[in-house]
C-alpha cells in the first residue's frame, strides 16, 4: 500500500469515524462544529496538488480542535477555582454552558466525565491525523508530478484513480444501504423520502442502467434533505433548545426530531441528568 492509500484510507474512514464518536456522545453547539467538519470532508479535492493544504476548511481542522479544547480547559479551571456556578440563581447559565459542550464534573461517573471531556481529545488526534493524512497524500502528488517521465506519471495518476474509484464505490454501496436502514427504521416523512430514493437506486440497477453515475447524481440531488434531517435531528438533541421546545408537536414526531428520554421537558423542568 503506497503513502497515498494509506493517507486516504485514513481521511475516509478512520477521521470520519472519530469525528462522528465526538459529535454522538455529546449533542452541543461545539458539536455542531465538528458535525460542519464531518458534513464538509466528502467534497474535499484529493487530486489537484494546488488546493491541497489550503482554505478556511485546513485551517478549521487544523486548529479549530486545539481552540475548543482550551475552551474547555478554561471552563473546567474556572469550575475548580470557584463554586459560583452552582448556584441556585446560575442554574440558566450553567444550561447554556451545557448547550455549548460544558458542563461540571461533579456527582459524574467516568463515562459520563468521557462524554462531556472526551470529544475535544478526540478532535485533537483528528486534528494530528488529518495533518498527517494531508501530509502523505501531498507528498505522493509531489513526487509524482516531479517525474520527468510522462509514462511514469501517467501510471501515478492512474493508480491515484485507482484508489479514489476503489474508496467512492465502497462509499457510494455504504451508503445505499444505509439509506435503506434509516428509510425502514422509523416511519416518518424523511423515512418515505429515503425508500423512494432507494426504490430508484435499485430500478436502475434492475434495469442494467449504469449505476455509478446514477447513485452520484441521486445522491447529490438529495444532498439538501439529508443536510436539514442530520442537522435538525442533531441540533434538536441540544438541552437549551430542547428546554424552549413544546412537549408534543405532530410536526417534530412526523419529522423524527424527537426528545431524548433523559430530558422530558413537564411543568417546565427537565427530569434526569442532561
Amino acid at each position: 500500500m503506497t503513502r497515498y492509500a494509506f493517507g486516504i484510507f485514513i481521511l475516509r474512514l478512520v477521521i470520519p469515524t472519530m469525528i462522528l464518536a465526538s459529535i454522538i456522545v455529546r449533542p452541543s453547539l461545539m458539536g455542531s462544529i465538528y458535525l460542519g467538519m464531518l458534513l464538509y470532508l466528502p467534497y474535499l479535492d484529493l487530486i489537484e496538488n494546488e488546493r491541497l493544504n489550503k482554505g478556511a476548511f485546513n485551517y478549521v481542522m487544523t486548529f479549530v480542535p486545539y481552540q475548543t479544547a482550551a475552551i474547555q480547559l478554561g471552563f473546567y479551571l474556572y469550575t475548580i477555582s470557584t463554586d459560583e456556578i452552582h448556584l441556585e440563581e446560575n442554574a440558566n447559565m450553567l444550561r447554556l454552558f451545557k448547550s455549548l459542550g460544558m458542563s461540571t464534573l461533579d456527582d459524574l461517573s467516568a463515562f459520563q466525565v468521557y462524554c462531556w471531556v472526551g470529544p475535544e481529545g478526540l478532535m485533537v488526534i483528528v486534528s494530528i491525523l488529518y495533518r498527517w493524512s494531508m501530509g502523505m497524500i501531498g507528498k505522493g502528488n509531489t513526487h509524482e508530478s516531479e517525474e520527468t517521465n510522462e509514462k511514469a506519471e501517467l501510471e501515478a495518476k492512474k493508480e491515484k484513480m485507482s484508489y479514489l474509484k476503489l474508496s467512492t464505490t465502497i462509499g457510494k454501496s455504504f451508503t445505499v444501504f444505509l439509506i435503506f436502514v434509516v428509510a425502514v427504521w422509523q416511519h416518518t416523512f424523511f423515512g418515505v423520502c429515503y425508500y423512494l430514493i432507494f426504490l430508484f437506486i435499485i430500478s436502475m440497477w434492475a434495469l442494467n442502467q449504469a449505476l455509478s453515475s446514477h447513485v452520484s447524481m441521486v445522491l447529490k440531488l438529495s444532498s439538501p434533505i439529508l443536510l436539514v434531517h442530520v442537522v435538525g435531528i442533531y441540533v434538536f438533541q441540544i438541552e437549551g433548545i430542547q428546554f424552549n421546545l413544546l412537549d408534543k408537536s405532530t410536526v417534530l414526531r412526523n419529522t423524527e426530531w424527537r426528545r431524548r428520554n433523559a430530558c422530558i421537558k413537564k411543568n417546565g423542568e427537565l427530569e434526569g441528568k442532561c
